[in-house]
């Protein structure tokens, strides 16, 4: 390919700088014309002598316009770059590990970097993106492996997932199902059933912590009713 002469480099960085000022000849022709008329005396960059075309130049760097390209750095480049649309389930999947860890988006993303060195799962190929659902789900595992038997069930002890849901499905804590043959379903189950037995528990915390003050609200007005004389 041949080497572009010094007319069309300079013309390339007249429209360029133009463009960057936001008075690009397609953005606002009457302002990128005004700007010609007042570096160069001309309507129109083809009209542009060799020093005409350095005078707008230097006319458009005054104004903040920038030439030069940025430097790449190529020594940590990764060779995964290209943005790829995640499916519906690896989404799906995603999302509800990050339910069960109560994360938000960016911890998966945090550890796509960590594992791979890409700033998103939506960079990471097929084989890295299963790499990332993989740590989420021994994470997710291993969370609920140590609430139940902490919070709700002392006797729950379990040393994996296999035997977690397993006894779980015995007890109720999520039902027995064909798709919870899929682990994520079954963790976000059993993730639903935890909150729900919170919720109940703090109720009935509640209700006990105000169980006092209603009693003593009770005795003193039955010790008012006593002591007002009857008519």
């Amino acid at each position: 390919m041949p080497n572009k002469n010094p007319r069309q480099i300079e013309l390339g960085k007249i429209h360029m700088g133009a463009k960057q000022l936001g008075i690009g000849k397609d953005q606002d022709l009457d302002a990128y014309q005004a700007m010609l008329w007042t570096a160069a005396r001309v309507k129109s960059a083809g009209e542009l002598s060799p020093q005409g075309r350095q005078k707008v130049i230097a006319h458009l760097k005054s104004r903040g316009a920038k030439f030069t390209r940025p430097r790449q750095n190529y020594q940590h480049r990764n060779p995964v770059s290209k943005q790829r649309q995640l499916s519906k389930i690896e989404e799906t999947k995603i999302q509800a590990l990050l339910v069960v860890l109560e994360a938000p988006w960016r911890y998966a993303d945090s550890i796509a970097k960590r594992m791979y060195q890409v700033d998103s799962v939506h960079f990471c190929n097929k084989t890295q993106l299963n790499g990332v659902i993989t740590a989420l789900n021994k994470r997710a595992q291993n969370l609920l492996i140590k609430t139940l038997p902490i919070h709700f069930d002392p006797d729950f002890g379990v040393s994996n997932w296999g035997q977690a849901k397993l006894k779980a499905i015995s007890r109720g804590y999520i039902t027995h199902q064909a798709e919870l043959d899929n682990n994520v379903q079954a963790m976000h189950q059993l993730k639903q059933w935890l909150e729900q037995q919170t919720a109940t528990r703090e109720a009935q915390e509640t209700r006990q912590a105000q169980q006092p003050t209603r009693d003593i609200i009770n005795q003193h007005m039955s010790q008012h009713a006593s002591q007002t004389p009857k008519r």
